[in-house]
Order: C-alpha cells, then structure tokens, then sequence
C-alpha cells in the first residue's frame, strides 16, 4: 500500500512503519475485502456505502478507522488540486491527476499538455472512485502473490536453495544494490515470479465482459450481443492441457523449458487484452524487487506452517484463511 499510494498520490502512508505492522488502512482494507462479493453483484449497496459519511462507517465498526483515514487524506488531496490545479507542480513526481485533468506533467521536458484520460468534465466523486479503485486493485493482488509465492518457495528446500544461489551470484555484495532491469533477466528468478502469479491468480472471480454487437463465438459456441460472459483465471492458470504436469504444482521450472515461450500467453493473472491490468509494469516492478530483496539479505524457514497451509475462499481476490503465516527469519551472512 505504500508503493502504490507514493507512486499513484505522491503521499506514502506510512504502513511498514506502523508498529507492529498493523496499519489501520490495511487493516480497514482486509475488513472490506469480504464486502466484494455484495459491492459487485449489488452495485447499489457500494454506492450507499460510499456516500455513507466516512464517520458513520467507523461507528458501524472500529476497524474501518484505517478507511475513514485513507478517505480523509485522498479526499482533501482532491479538493485541493479541484480548487488551484497549480498545486500539482509540487509532486515530486507524475501522479494520476496529472493524466486524469490533463494537467501538464511538471517533469515533461517538451511541456506539452496532457490529452485528459477521461472527455467528460470530472467531479470529485469521479476522482474519489478513481483513486480508490488503484488503492484495491494495487494492494492485496501484490501483496498476496507475494506472501503465498513466499510459503511456496520456502516449502521447496531445492527451490528455495536454487533462488538465493542464483540471487548470491547475481548480488554478491549487498552494498551494490542491483536494478530491476538486472533483476528481471535473471532466468530462475524470472520463472519463480511467473509461477507465484500462476498460483495466486491476482483475481479469481470471474471478470464480466459483454459480448459486443454481432454477437460471438466462444469455446465453439456462439453466445448472442448483449451477453455477460466470464471466466476465472484459475481454469486457465490449473489447466493440465496448457501446464502439465502437475499444474497445480509449484513448478518454478516449468518457465525454463523449451516450450515455456508459450506459456506467456496463458498467464492470465493481469489479464489480457484491451482491458488488462494498467499496472502490470509497477506490479512485476514490486514482485522481482521484493523477491530478490527477501531472499537475498535474509535467511528464512517456515514456523509451523506450509503450502498445504494456503487455503483461500473467492472474495473476488483470493482472500486467505486460517492461521498465521509465520517465518523465522534472520540476516543473511553472505
């Protein structure tokens, strides 16, 4: 959440610094994740809710504070922007605002002025839907390939091994901090990121299309205009025609055989098409960065917890359940 709130509003919210890291706004988010399921087949209630005083929600319950304030900060950043746009060259850095009014990118060296996002006039309820969608949709996908890719990886001792030997080598001193660039071309590092997103599916309730005018064929049917179609990615991404074997196996190697160029098209974690994921870039960004970062400057092993462990429930993102997820961890020596 700090990743995505810096890079999106230019104002980290300061969530790994929260003691213990119980950050009220990830908290808040993890409470309404349940809450889903209601918003998207009942649109109506998600409207209430969200012109429901931010006041009255933390009324309701206590652990919804961390919204009140997620709120309270983007909503003020809105208005003010809203009232003197000027105020947008004090970003150290692009922001969505820049893009969604069309506002002139203060680092833009040929200073010309955006083309708006959106051609209608925006209101700041438009803004607040915005900011608040990148807010959803930029934490817990992340968050959860990473904790699960994270178990899987310490589950498989010749995995975990493979991984910081590639990192080691790649790394050899911590003071030389590699790019992401450098990163994303190492071979084995690449596969396990590819395989955590397999496994993690980002969404896994089906992402409604309607089928367009003309009508469409679709797995050799036609389906007429008008229909709302939809898939999981978890048929795509256990499919043991497209991942044999094993393809509900954590099987970083598979990214490394002959045919695994064919692969890419069938991981559907962000995706695919005129509608997939805007942040694919920052989250692959976030992914090779965190995973190297882990295992490169940590030695790790599992406290009474393993893969078998990750159980999950369709919450529209795979929301995990059971106990803790606990890790000992210690510096790394080399």
């Amino acid at each position: 959440m700090d990743t995505i709130s810096s890079f999106c509003f230019a104002k980290p919210i300061g969530a790994t610094n929260a003691p213990g890291f119980h950050a009220a706004p990830v908290i808040a988010l993890d409470t309404a994740l349940p809450l889903m399921h209601i918003f998207v087949h009942f649109p109506t209630i998600r409207k209430l809710m969200m012109k429901t005083p931010p006041s009255w929600l933390a009324l309701w319950d206590k652990s919804l504070e961390g919204y009140l304030h997620l709120r309270t900060m983007l909503g003020q950043q809105i208005r003010d922007i809203l009232a003197d746009p000027s105020t947008l060259s004090n970003a150290p850095h692009p922001i969505i605002y820049h893009s969604l009014l069309g506002i002139k990118d203060p680092i833009d060296d040929i200073g010309s002025i955006n083309k708006p996002l959106i051609s209608r006039p925006i209101s700041t309820s438009d803004l607040d839907e915005e900011a608040f969608l990148l807010v959803f949709a930029g934490s817990d996908t992340g968050g959860n390939v990473l904790s699960s890719g994270l178990i899987r990886i310490l589950d498989n001792p010749r995995v975990h091994q493979r991984l910081k030997q590639e990192l080691q080598e790649a790394w050899p001193s911590l003071e030389n901090k590699p790019r992401y660039e450098d990163l994303e071309k190492l071979p084995y590092l690449r596969a396990v990121v590819k395989e955590s997103l397999r496994m993690n599916h980002a969404v896994v309730n089906p992402m409604t299309r309607v089928v367009p005018k003309g009508g469409a064929s679709i797995g050799g049917h036609f389906v007429p205009e008008g229909t709302t179609v939809g898939m999981s990615n978890c048929f795509v991404h256990w499919n043991e025609t497209l991942f044999s074997p094993d393809a509900r196996v954590f099987r970083p190697e598979r990214w490394l055989e002959p045919e695994a160029e064919n692969l890419d098209s069938w991981l559907v974690s962000f995706g695919k098409g005129p509608r997939s994921c805007l942040g694919i870039n920052l989250g692959n960004c976030e992914l090779y960065l965190a995973f190297a970062n882990i295992f490169r400057k940590f030695d790790l092993r599992l406290d009474g917890f393993s893969a078998t462990d990750l159980k999950w429930r369709d919450v529209y993102l795979p929301l995990h359940i059971g106990s803790d997820m606990n890790i000992f961890a210690a510096p790394s020596i080399a």
